[in-house]
Formats: C-alpha cells, structure tokens, sequence
C-alpha cells in the first residue's frame, strides 16, 4: 500500500493548510509528506539552510522522484521534511541547530514507528547527518550527503562573525538576509550559474525563501553550520555513508577529506554540478543513490571485507592493501 498517494507534480510552493500534511515534533508543527509503500526502504531526505522541499528533489523530474518512480518503483519510501524556519515549516519556533533539526528528524521518525531509516540531507541537511551519525548511528541504516556542510564546521578568522547581531546578520557579505522578494530575485540571478536547474521558477523560489525565513532562524542556523565540530566521530563510524559532490562547489574539498576519514565512506564527484547537486544533475544523484542502495558502490573498507571474505571461502589468506 502507499504511505500518500500525494503526488508531487505541479504542487505550489504552499498549499491550503487543510490540503497539506503535518506533524507534532518537540513543540513545533512541522511540514512533512510520505511517499511510496510503507514496506519498502524508508529514506528521510532533509533540504538545507534557506532551503525547502524541492531542493532534494520533490517534485516530478526531481532527483527523489526519478529514484522512486523511475529508477526503481517500489523500492524506496521517499519521506520529507522541511525544517524549523522554513517554507511551510516558517512559523515554527527555534531553536533553529542542527541538533533540534536531527532530534526532529527522530521524532519524526518514531511518529511513523521507523525505528531504523537511511537519511538524504543536502547542505545544513548534510549536517543534520553528521550529527545523526555521531549520536544515532544505531538508527541509521545508510547516509547520503549531498555536498554536505563539512564536519569540522567552517573556520573561524579573526574577529569573524563575533560582533553585534547586525553582522552576523550580514555573514555571506554577498548575501544578507533580505526584506525585499525582488531585491533577493536580482541578486539570485545575477549569481547564477546559468546551469540547467537555475530556472526562474527556482530563482522566484529561492527569493521567496530568503526573504520568508524568519531572522533568529537566519542566525542560529548559520552559527549552527559554523560551529559543527563533528570530524573527531568520522573514523569510528561504521554506517555505510555516501558523499555526493559537486565538481565546481567551494565545498568539494572539504567534503572529499571528509569522506575519506569514513569508516565506509564512498565519494561521488559530478561533474556537471555545482553545490546545489541534486537540482544540477538530478539523474546523476538518483543514480549514485540506487547505486549505493544496491550494493554497487563499494567502500575501499567494504571492497576489501568482501575480498577478504571470498578468500577465506576459497581457502586462500589475506592479501596486501597494494593489491586490492
């Protein structure tokens, strides 16, 4: 049976409230939707900072409608939430960390009595998946980042961001938090990558969301994003995780480093997306995720289990790292 039966073709940026799905999560009512049979792999996606639902792929073409409908009907129950602050989610009150956004993620996920879940997080969601691994990896039964914050936060230089509220308002310098819809509609489209996603209904969305966020989320999430100090927790995890880059992404550095102090950690670079992933390359996302799902996407750790484990099958020892 399927969890909705909402699909997500041609849903508006906001639907009536009695039209639209809700929950109770720590004090907060936040948006959320289910999509896909209730048997099958559960998969949390969680958008990040300023985002909403459409930039992991809610809606048709999107990247989490071509894994369920597409790639593989059936096989995943593709559920979304949008976070404190945020598009339908906006009027629910902080904190506004990621630790709040994990803690929700959970209880969201006891309300649907999932007791474990794979997780989707893209940016700050990314960092939601940080911290769901340092401090909930039972739950957890794979991680996709999608060009995730990086777990050590962001460095700090002197002076940065320590000053009155007012510059920690202004902290992207080219992006501060805006009043005005059409002067955040210029500015999106003067920073535009002109990549096949940057659509004007996506710059009319993303101006939309930047100027709908309420200023106390603009600043606890940022500092939350900043203050991550995650990276000590990567070698001890053992939870499968997959690390989607964007090849021209200020983050891909950090999210390659990152990927390699995973227990089993696999990297996925594409190379036509920048740090918006999965409205870039939509079918590159949903494909390294199926891919990862399956099996076919190995770890080095995990390729070198599985050798190791067919040589023992077959009588033969173990053989040097150089040769694997």
């Amino acid at each position: 049976r399927w969890a909705r039966a909402v699909s997500p073709l041609n849903i508006p940026l906001a639907l009536p409230i009695s039209a639209m799905p809700f929950a109770s999560l720590n004090g907060a009512t936040l948006w959320y939707d289910d999509w896909g049979p209730a048997e099958a792999e559960p998969l949390i996606f969680h958008h990040g900072y300023t985002g909403y639902r459409r930039s992991v792929g809610y809606f048709e073409g999107g990247a989490a409608w071509l894994l369920s409908h597409d790639l593989a009907p059936g096989a995943y129950r593709c559920i979304f939430v949008e976070a404190r602050g945020c598009n339908d989610s906006r009027d629910a009150p902080g904190p506004y960390s990621i630790a709040q956004q994990a803690l929700d993620v959970l209880t969201l996920a006891d309300m649907l009595e999932l007791h474990t879940f794979s997780f989707c997080g893209h940016s700050m969601g990314g960092g939601v998946g940080w911290q769901l691994l340092a401090s909930h990896s039972d739950r957890i039964r794979r991680m996709v980042l999608l060009a995730p914050v990086p777990a050590r936060g962001f460095p700090k230089s002197p002076g940065e961001m320590e000053g009155p509220r007012q510059h920690v308002l202004q902290h992207f310098g080219w992006l501060p938090k805006y009043t005005s819809e059409a002067a955040a509609l210029e500015r999106q489209r003067v920073v535009s990558e002109g990549r096949r996603g940057d659509t004007e209904e996506y710059l009319q969305d993303r101006a939309r969301m930047l100027v709908s966020v309420p200023e106390e989320y603009w600043t606890e999430a940022w500092l939350s994003m900043r203050n991550l100090s995650l990276e000590a927790a990567l070698p001890s995890i053992s939870t499968p995780v997959l690390v989607i880059a964007g090849a021209s992404d200020e983050l891909l550095r950090a999210n390659v480093e990152d990927s390699l102090r995973l227990g089993d950690g696999v990297l996925h670079v594409l190379s036509g997306a920048g740090h918006e992933v999965a409205r870039d390359d939509p079918l590159g996302v949903a494909r390294a995720m199926h891919g990862f799902f399956t099996g076919e996407a190995l770890s080095p750790s995990a390729k070198r289990a599985l050798v190791e484990r067919r040589l023992r099958e077959r009588g033969h020892g173990s053989v040097p790292d150089s040769k694997l």
